[in-house]
């Protein structure tokens, strides 16, 4: 059996991707963002898997839009605070709708 290594290098930041700890400390890092979304809104659910999270609401009328937007925006503001900046670009929204559908957005300043 041969037992080869990497070189060393030094780590600035973060958590080398493959490592086994990786995951378990990003969701101790992120265990508060649940709870965040449903004290803004308790009717959104929000689920968090390794490095993603999605949120759920049914949308009956307006103001069900205007909470999913809230909750939203919390994301982000709690993803500002902790210095994770979201990937606008892999955002994604999913809409099954009858009547009309709705538009939810999230930006970060140039």
């Amino acid at each position: 059996m041969v037992i080869e290594f990497s070189t060393c290098s030094e780590v600035l930041g973060g958590i080398p991707q493959g490592s086994i700890l990786g995951p378990l400390l990003f969701l101790i890092y992120t265990h508060d963002l649940p709870d965040l979304c449903t004290q803004q809104d308790p009717s959104t659910k929000t689920f968090l898997y390794a490095d993603d999270a999605k949120i759920y609401k049914v949308i009956n009328q307006l103001p069900d839009q205007d909470e999913l937007q809230g909750v939203v925006n919390t994301v982000k503001n709690w993803s500002d605070e902790w210095l994770l900046r979201l990937n606008i670009d892999k955002c994604k929204t999913v809409s099954f709708y009858v009547k009309k559908s709705y538009q939810y957005s999230v930006s970060y300043n140039p």
